[in-house]
C-alpha cells in the first residue's frame, strides 16, 4: 500500500475509503467471469482518468469491494 500524503499550504492529508457496489436486490449476476473481468478493467480505467489509486479489487456474485 502507498502511503503518500497529500500536501496543502497548511494541511497534509491521506484520504482512503472502502467501496461496495451491490447489485439491486443482491441479485447474483456478476457470475460470468469475461463480465467480471471488463467491470473490474473499466473500473481501473475510471480510476485513471480520475487519477485515484485502487490497492485492492475483488468481486463476488452480487458485489464488488
Amino acid at each position: 500500500m502507498n502511503n503518500r500524503y497529500e500536501h496543502g499550504n497548511h494541511s497534509k492529508y491521506l484520504l482512503r475509503y472502502h467501496l461496495i457496489l451491490a447489485t439491486k436486490y443482491r441479485r447474483e449476476t456478476l457470475t460470468d467471469p469475461t463480465m467480471i473481468t471488463d467491470v473490474k478493467q473499466l473500473s481501473t480505467e475510471i480510476a485513471i482518468r480520475g487519477h485515484v489509486s485502487i490497492p485492492y479489487m475483488e468481486t463476488d456474485r452480487d458485489h464488488i469491494h
